[in-house]
């Protein structure tokens, strides 16, 4: 089987990191409604939620953007998303249910990347022996 070429790994790891950079960036400028939202959904302790938050948002996503320590950004970003998924956008609050698997999806992207790795074109490549790819 043909391995995919780096650049299609990195631009989908760009595109990945870009939400949660968009995410993070929100969360910021809107920050008071943020809490607020995050008061309604009945998420504890707020302002230590919202400064853990935004921090593994920012952390995370510019980790994964530039492909330096990826898997452990993606392993922040998955764990920071799945209380997010659970708490505010939770799967039987039917107006909230297209959020719920759109965050899904980019968890399960979020997987691949921990599972397989960066990709070719990263910072992580320069001290790293290539990853063997698992056959599937």
């Amino acid at each position: 089987m043909k391995s995919t070429p780096g650049f299609l790994e990195a631009i989908a790891r760009l595109f990945i990191s870009s939400v949660y950079i968009y995410f993070a960036i929100k969360m910021l400028v809107y920050s008071r409604l943020c809490m607020e939202h995050m008061l309604e959904a009945g998420v504890p302790a707020i302002p230590l939620v919202y400064v853990v938050t935004l921090s593994t948002l920012l952390i995370g996503s510019l980790g994964l953007f530039l492909g330096y320590r990826t898997k452990s950004a993606a392993l922040m970003l998955i764990f920071i998303s799945i209380p997010a998924i659970l708490f505010i956008y939770p799967p039987w609050d039917v107006s909230e249910f297209s959020q719920f698997l759109a965050h899904l999806g980019l968890v399960g992207g979020l997987i691949h990347i921990y599972i397989y790795g960066p990709g070719k074109y990263t910072f992580d490549a320069r001290n790293m022996v290539p990853v063997k790819r698992r056959r599937t």
